[in-house]
């Protein structure tokens, strides 16, 4: 087969484009094609078996054959790159969701442990006052009795035996 004469399956399976011809016979896909690259035609000829073309043709066919499949690439090529930007977002977006869930997590820890060291620390403070509390309320005390002391024995020593000055406000309305 020279390259001007190709047979109607190469031609159709070549050059097929349109899915709903491609249940016809080899001889209409090949014509179907042919009106579709706007081939006129006086440009070929039908044989019983092959496509005679005039010269250039095959290769203008080809052309725009290959302009096609290049363009069909760009196009499978750019939705390729969409598909995976959009899963790479979604990937980032799982990614920021997992990360959340960890802070908070982490956090929920954190606080549970502070709330116990604040809790500890608020209990030592407690006991701290009530024992300081109480050390100075033994100091007053202890204080206060030595006072009460010095002042009874202040009060014996100076009425030396009378006891009715020891007894407050008796002796002084009965006079």
């Amino acid at each position: 087969m020279s390259s001007n004469q190709n047979a109607y399956a190469s031609i159709g399976y070549k050059f097929l484009l349109l899915e709903h011809v491609a249940l016809q016979d080899p001889l209409s896909v090949s014509v179907a094609i042919l009106h579709q690259f706007d081939i006129l035609p006086d440009m070929y000829q039908i044989g019983y078996t092959k496509l005679f073309f005039r010269t250039g043709q095959i290769g203008k066919l080809e052309d725009t054959r290959n302009r096609t499949l290049n363009d069909i690439l760009r196009v499978q090529s750019c939705f390729r790159g969409h598909k995976a930007r959009q899963y790479l977002k979604e990937l980032k977006r799982g990614i920021f969701t997992l990360q959340s869930y960890v802070r908070g997590e982490k956090t929920r820890k954190e606080f549970v442990v502070l709330l116990q060291r604040h809790r500890a620390a608020v209990f030592i403070q407690k006991q701290i006052k009530s024992k300081v509390s109480k050390k100075r309320f033994e100091d007053i005390h202890g204080a206060t009795v030595v006072l009460q002391a010095v002042i009874r024995w202040w009060l014996v020593r100076r009425c030396s035996g009378d006891i009715t000055l020891l007894q407050f406000g008796s002796g002084k309305s009965n006079e």
